[in-house]
């Protein structure tokens, strides 16, 4: 009898007696929030998706006054957001509702499992929405006017509060509620009312009306508030318990992993919609250099339910080998296998064929724990369910491919598939982890998918001619304002929320409704809902989610043609959208031709509107990388075609107007308006000069990405040529006090772009200096000569504003968010003009260092800029304390101008760390003087020599002591000298940085303290890297890579252009060079190469490479495709006997394996990583030999240089040492991979000869190649080895290729190889492996015979042309092309 006792915290379902059906909810939103009742529904198996619909839980009545506080001083705030007073209060009931909501979790803890009695006031929560029944006071019910309405709600309140009372007299109040009895809810709000079923079905303007197609019911009634009482059976679902905390429980959210394969069992559609694609396995390989795959996927396609056979209200803890239902997600259809053995979804939830058990592989108790590995069996068949190696191939595939250069080509996904079918027999491997969705995850899909049903019906109404009204309309747009803000938080995108747009097909439903007419009765109200449905698709897109862009990618063409649409701002919000579908997206970008840019240009024509601004804008640079053709293109197009859409500044004095002031023309030049007025006058009239005051800033917005790159062309249009914006302009408008800050941060952006960050300056400090010119070395510090740069006539008049400035800004005030971007931007400035050598002096870093420190320290800052006053007193400490540390929109802006003041903090580091090292090398250069003049005693000389040990000398003599006392000296007084930072608290500075919850800033703190720590460090580590260039050879090439490499770290930055691309080539050419002895190409030039590396050529090398190629744009990708040859052999020249660059190189292993564009450079760039290395061939993974041979399967005999690789890992041929691990490696993958790498050695002998007698064919080259890999992983005496080669070839095949005449002889090398280690010089011995006839065999003689004569005549050879060998023994032996012929023709 205890266990039919209901208890606080079980999980129930309420089923009418009135109806025959169960009280349920589907959706999220806040004002479609009614709750119905079923009918006709079957009391064990009701046929409803989603069992957490119907479930509620039972909670004891929360205490809500503070909450309710809490959220009426928010409300005030929002319209009063600067009254100090209610920001104290505010913060207070902040507390107190937190304190208050802590208590009701912590007493709801405390009770449950307490019984629950009659006439005990409970709340009910619903389980998929999260929120309590509430009765309403104020709202009438929609389908009777005589009750109240039931709704949802997240909060507590006294109208979620219900009195249970029994239905009949049989039980009275205090008596214990038991399952299966009936009972009434009267609400505590309004005494005297009960939760009651309408007698009316819902009607056509909510989602739970009937639909056509269901025949099982009559349609869903409403819950209500009424004076007549409804009875309702309570049906217990789960009753918790604290045991049960990590067991799979009925109803949870979980994923099936297949281990094995490492694979998601997924299906993709929407619930109420089609099945777009059947169930798969969707490969999510593990990947150590992708720290994302080392966690579950959020991907809600791989979410699946779990259901008894039972039916949707049994529940409790599953058990093993229970029988079970799998309900997938996103399209709530049941897993289940139909005829013929295929796996498939079905909505019956009555079909036996959906009933599966989960059978353990390690059974530990009948429960079935989380993250446990089970194996599915399906129960009608018998069979289990198994993961095929085949390729599912999804419908678009199958449709046939689409061309490869439109949007729909783009794939936003590359995850490989599979097919998951059935056999008869369990495999061993087919074992799936059983992984549980965390409970924030299954929160936000449900949120999201609460969001999709009203969409659903929208969209069916407007197909089937309904006309929205007033009422509609407003629910429709607030719910889908709601998906938007759900999809923000704290200003920031959620990845995680916005994929479920995907995941869900809510982007196709939102397509869909876009497509509808919206020029009927109704239009007024579709516009208005359009415009929304665009808000909802842009904030989707907003953050750097590639794969969400992609996904929408394919619509493209149709957001195109709604930019026309003037009703509603459609037009302009479709394009606001496409803007942010396209930025930072390169493959969109690239995608975006020269007829786009003509009509965006030609709608801002028509149009003044900042929107088609944007447009621009993201075309011209490209994350980061700008891109020169589209710049100039539009530059040609908008500025020197189109001048009639361009709002006109100029200075008072040039148009006859006051000196001194900015004007703003947006006519033409017909008329001026003072800057100050125009931009101060959209906050008074905001209806009519708001777009045009927006159009001046994202004008001048795109001026900068225009500009951006140090793209000359573009900034001489704009600066001298067409005089929209120059110098006095721009510093003018910066320096005026009272124009509004945030455009004052655009013009100081403005000035970086076209005035400092330009062709004429290069950067001197962003590096430390690593090599010196023996001769230039002294003790004045390096002045950089800017005197011919156009910026060096600038420099006074911003240095002395910038000082003063900084000098006014010396903390940062929270809401003040338009003066922390202007902060940010001058910071930027200051970062700039300290790069190009601007701030040359000791002095200038000192004068800098003092704002910056007070700036960077976060303590000095306070939330309002007057807190004057107790209250604002207790704002300040509360801020100081914690508020400053919390994501928000004014944090994120003094994060953003601290960021910035950490990046030149950085610089300045480099600046003094150069100081020291040039003085440190100048001690040298003077001791090494003082000590080769003839009697000259210098006191640190011994320290010059090998022959000093301290610890040695030690006891022989106090002097070497004194001499290193003296060395510690001299150090210390370099350090003294450039000890900038004394005097500041820069530990407890940048300690304190490190609280605030925005990774760069943790980041980058943490990175300058452990610079500051380990200065000494540095120095010492540096100084023995440092080079001091005596030659002339050297300095040449170091005075040449100062002069080349400014202008290859500016091309690597920008998309390349075939004259780009070029220049950038020559320079790569003259570094190649650079890395060789002159006339030995494979000789390196170790110093040169020591040179290249300490100017930072390998990073450099890593920015170039950091581009990618889209190869279904090639011809678009001509130019850096021969930049990434040039790189590569870069590279390779690089690393060549060079173990310091090769360990380099090998540490961004698995970024080198991902570039595409130049695959035979890549491979022998790679070949000389791992070349005479044995630490790099010891060090490479399992993992990345996989990657090498999936290239080689990939890329066959067109790269045959793969192969290469492998072999220089398999055996460290300076050395003569094979490494068994990565023998094992490479025969591992090569039987993986057999079917598509060994084709060309499993040909007939036929087809092999004829190969090998073709002249350097492509597959010559990969045959010599694998055979040559086979014999170097069989050498070492391996019998598995030995054994999987000895399939490959016999030994009389073997043999008829030596005694070829017809064959090369240096082609035969691998083969002979291979004889060797397979089957002469094996671990099993010769007469094991077949081999014991050799001794006899005719054959084996004949090939002796005539390699005796070829040795004959090479050492005649060798004897008559001493020269020509010599430099033939300098090149390494080759393997292919060589021909001994050649030698005696």
């Amino acid at each position: 009898m205890a266990d039919d006792t209901l208890c606080i915290g079980d999980v129930v379902c309420l089923y009418s007696a009135e109806s025959y059906g169960f009280v349920f909810s589907s959706q999220s939103s806040s004002v479609h929030n009614e709750v119905a009742v079923g009918s006709k529904q079957d009391k064990v198996k009701p046929d409803v998706k989603d069992q957490n619909l119907l479930s509620f839980e039972i909670c004891i009545a929360n205490r809500y006054k503070l909450n309710k506080t809490f959220r009426k001083i928010r409300t005030k705030i929002e319209e009063d957001p600067n009254n100090l007073t209610l920001r104290n209060q505010h913060h207070q009931a902040q507390l107190a509702a937190k304190a208050e909501t802590d208590d009701n979790e912590q007493e709801q803890k405390r009770q449950q499992g307490k019984k629950l009695l009659y006439g005990q006031i409970i709340q009910l929560k619903h389980k998929f929405t999260l929120k309590y029944i509430h009765v309403s006071t104020t709202t009438t019910s929609p389908t009777e006017s005589n009750n109240m309405a039931v709704e949802l709600q997240e909060f507590d309140a006294k109208h979620a509060q219900f009195k249970v009372m029994p239905r009949y007299k049989v039980k009275a109040e205090g008596d214990v509620v038991q399952v299966d009895d009936q009972i009434v809810f009267e609400s505590v709000k309004s005494s005297g009312q009960y939760l009651h079923v309408s007698k009316t079905l819902l009607g056509g303007q909510s989602v739970y009306q009937k639909r056509e197609s269901d025949t099982s019911t009559d349609g869903n009634y409403e819950l209500n508030l009424s004076v007549q009482q409804s009875g309702f059976t309570i049906y217990r679902k789960y009753k918790p318990s604290p045991d049960d905390e990590k067991k799979v429980k009925v109803g949870d959210i979980v994923r099936f992993y297949h281990k094995e394969m490492e694979a998601y069992l997924v299906a993709e559609g929407l619930f109420d919609d089609e099945l777009t694609e059947d169930v798969h396995l969707r490969m999510r390989p593990v990947d150590q250099a992708n720290p994302k795959t080392l966690f579950p996927s959020s991907s809600a396609v791989t979410y699946w339910q779990i259901e008894l056979q039972q039916g949707c209200v049994a529940g409790g803890v599953l058990k093993w080998e229970q029988q079970c239902r799998l309900m997938h997600m996103c399209t709530r259809k049941y897993l289940c296998v139909a005829q013929g053995g295929k796996v498939t979804l079905t909505s019956d939830h009555l079909d036996p064929k959906t009933v599966f058990r989960l059978h353990p592989v390690i059974r530990e108790s009948d429960d079935i724990p989380e993250d446990s590995y089970c194996r599915m069996e399906h129960v009608v068949s018998g069979q289990w369910l198994h993961a095929s190696t085949d390729e599912y191939k999804n419908k678009k595939q199958e449709e046939g491919k689409t061309d490869s250069k439109s949007m729909g080509s783009l794939k936003w996904t590359t995850a490989q598939l599979r097919k998951i079918g059935v056999i008869e027999e369990k495999q061993y491997d087919d074992a799936f982890t059983l992984q549980s969705v965390d409970q924030p995850l299954e929160e936000i899909f449900n949120t999201m998918a609460g969001m999709v049903p009203f969409i659903q019906k929208l969209v069916s109404d407007k197909k089937a001619g309904v006309v929205l009204n007033a009422k509609m309309s407003y629910n429709v747009s607030t719910a889908l304002k709601e998906i938007c803000s759900f999809m923000v938080v704290d200003g920031e995108p959620i990845k995680q929320r916005q994929k479920l747009m995907r995941n869900l097909r809510i982007v196709e439903l939102l397509v869909n409704l876009l497509k509808c007419p919206f020029n009927g009765a109704d239009q007024y109200h579709m516009t208005r809902i359009f415009s929304v449905a665009y808000d909802v698709l842009y904030t989707y897109l907003m953050g750097n989610s590639r794969k969400n862009e992609l996904y929408i990618a394919k619509y493209i063409d149709f957001f195109l043609t709604q930019f026309e649409i003037k009703e509603g701002h459609i037009g302009l919000n479709a394009a606001h959208m496409v803007m942010e579908l396209i930025r930072d997206n390169r493959k969109i970008v690239d995608r975006i031709t020269h007829d786009h840019i003509d009509k965006f240009v030609d709608l801002l024509r028509r149009d003044k509107n900042y929107h088609y601004l944007d447009l621009l804008s993201v075309l011209c640079v490209c994350d980061g990388v700008s891109i020169a053709d589209n710049q100039k293109y539009i530059t040609e197009v908008w500025l020197m075609r189109g001048m009639n859409c361009v709002f006109f500044t100029d200075l008072g004095q040039k148009i006859g107007l006051d000196d001194g002031k900015v004007y703003v023309s947006t006519n033409n030049g017909k008329s001026y308006v003072d800057l100050f007025t125009f931009s101060n006058r959209h906050l008074e009239d905001r209806d009519k000069d708001d777009d045009e005051y927006l159009f001046l800033e994202h004008q001048l917005e795109l001026f900068g990405y225009l500009c951006h790159g140090q793209n000359s062309h573009s900034i001489a249009v704009i600066t001298q040529e067409l005089n929209y914006l120059t110098w006095e302009e721009a510093f003018t408008c910066l320096s005026d006090d009272r124009l509004p800050d945030q455009l004052r941060a655009m013009y100081c952006d403005l000035i970086i772009t076209m005035f400092v960050d330009i062709a004429d300056n290069h950067s001197v400090v962003d590096r430390v200096k690593l090599s010196y010119i023996y001769d230039d070395v002294d003790n004045e510090e390096n002045r950089t000569d800017n005197t011919q740069s156009l910026t060096y006539q600038y420099f006074p008049q911003i240095s002395h504003w910038i000082s003063d400035f900084l000098g006014r800004n010396g903390d940062m005030t929270a809401s003040l968010i338009g003066n922390n971007m202007l902060v940010r931007q001058v910071l930027r400035l200051v970062h700039y003009l300290v790069l190009f050598g601007f701030y040359d002096k000791s002095e200038d870093i000192k004068k800098l260092l003092e704002p910056l420190m007070s700036l960077l320290d976060g303590r000095n800052d306070k939330p309002y800029p007057k807190c004057e006053g107790k209250e604002a007193q207790e704002i300040l400490a509360v801020f100081r304390q914690s508020e400053r540390f919390k994501p928000s929109p004014e944090t994120k802006a003094i994060v953003e101008a601290k960021v910035q003041a950490l990046e030149v903090l950085d610089l300045f580091f480099n600046f003094i760390f150069n100081i020291r090292l040039e003085k440190f090398i100048n001690l040298f250069k003077t001791t090494n003087q003082i000590a080769n003049q003839p009697g000259g005693v210098a006191e640190l000389a011994p320290l010059m020599y090998d022959s000093f040990e301290l610890e040695t000398n030690a006891g022989e003599s106090a002097i070497d002591w004194r001499v290193a006392r003296a060395g510690m000296r001299k150090l210390t007084e370099i350090f003294e000298i450039t000890s900038f930072m004394k005097g500041y608290e820069i530990t407890e500075i940048l300690l304190d940085l490190s609280h605030y919850e925005y990774d760069d800033m943790v980041r980058k703190s943490m990175h300058l303290l452990n610079r500051y720590f380990s200065a000494h460090n540095n120095l010492y580590q540096r100084a023995v890297q440092a080079q001091v260039l005596i030659t002339d050879g050297s300095v040449n090439v170091y005075k040449e890579l100062e002069e080349k490499l400014p202008v290859l770290r500016r091309l690597s930055a920008n998309k390349l252009g075939d004259s780009e691309a070029n220049q950038l080539a020559n320079i790569l050419e003259t570094f190649i060079h650079f890395c060789h002895l002159d006339g030995e190409e494979e000789e390196p030039h170790s110093m040169n190469q020591s040179i290249l590396y300490n100017n930072g050529i390998i990073e450099d090398a890593f920015s170039i490479l950091s581009q990618e190629i889209d190869v279904k744009l090639l011809d678009q990708y001509t130019g850096l495709r021969q930049v990434f040859e040039k790189t590569f052999i870069l590279l390779k020249r690089l690393a060549r006997e060079n173990q310091v660059v090769q360990e380099r190189l090998f540490d961004r292993l698995d970024l080198l394996l991902g570039k595409e564009g130049a695959a035979p450079e890549l491979a022998e760039a790679l070949t000389e990583v791992f070349t005479g290395n044995s630490k790099t061939c010891m060090k490479i993974a399992q993992h990345q030999v996989q990657k090498i041979m999936a290239l080689v399967a990939e890329n066959k005999s067109q790269v045959p240089q793969f192969l290469d690789l492998l072999n220089a890992v398999v055996k460290v041929e300076e050395l003569d040492l094979p490494l068994k691990r990565n023998q094992g490696f490479v025969m591992t993958y090569f039987m993986q991979f057999r079917s598509e790498v060994a084709a060309v050695i499993d040909q007939d002998e036929k087809a092999r000869e004829s190969i090998l007698t073709s002249s350097n064919s492509t597959d010559l080259n990969f045959l010599i190649s694998m055979v040559d890999l086979l014999a170097t992983c069989a050498e070492g005496e391996n019998r598995f080895i030995e054994s999987i080669c000895q399939t490959i070839f016999k030994i009389p095949e073997l043999l008829k290729v030596l005694n070829n005449p017809n064959i090369n002889d240096n082609l035969k090398r691998p083969f002979l190889r291979f004889f060797l280690w397979v089957y002469l010089n094996t671990a099993s011995g010769m007469i094991e492996s077949g081999a014991g006839d050799i001794p006899h065999d005719t054959a084996m003689w004949g090939y002796i015979t005539s390699l005796s004569g070829t040795l004959v005549t090479v050492t005649e050879y060798c004897r008559n042309n001493p020269e020509i060998v010599k430099q033939l023994l300098k090149k390494p032996p080759g393997r292919r092309y060589f021909n001994l012929d050649f030698l005696f023709s």
